[in-house]
């Protein structure tokens, strides 16, 4: 925040994985006018090339902490059913960024088991 109470935009950058690894980015994004939300997630190898992407939605809406770990949760089963190894995930939620480096526990997103039937 700048001195005159003003919001100063951060610029982020993609950061490569360690080599030999891939990383996940995830996005989610959420209408209340079509109660859905839609989750979004691109897989890039150490090199910064394009491995794979993958778009779904799911309904109804959430809050967007439940969203968020909705997102990461269905990033890392897609991961998981890729049988893809050594990726590393990287949600676009600072929140939920933090709080896992933290060694917070999930389950203070909501109960977002519910939601995987």
């Amino acid at each position: 925040i700048g001195a005159d109470n003003s919001v100063i935009p951060t610029v982020m950058r993609w950061e490569r994985p360690s080599m030999g690894r891939y990383k996940c980015n995830i996005d989610v994004l959420f209408s209340s006018a079509r109660n859905r939300v839609g989750i979004a997630m691109c897989i890039r190898d150490c090199e910064g090339c394009f491995v794979l992407a993958k778009t779904m939605s799911i309904t109804p809406l959430c809050n967007v902490d439940k969203g968020e770990a909705l997102g990461l949760l269905y990033a890392i089963n897609w991961v998981h059913d890729l049988q893809l190894e050594g990726v590393d995930f990287a949600p676009a939620s600072k929140k939920m960024v933090d709080y896992f480096h933290k060694g917070g526990n999930v389950s203070e997103f909501g109960d977002v088991d519910g939601w995987l039937s």
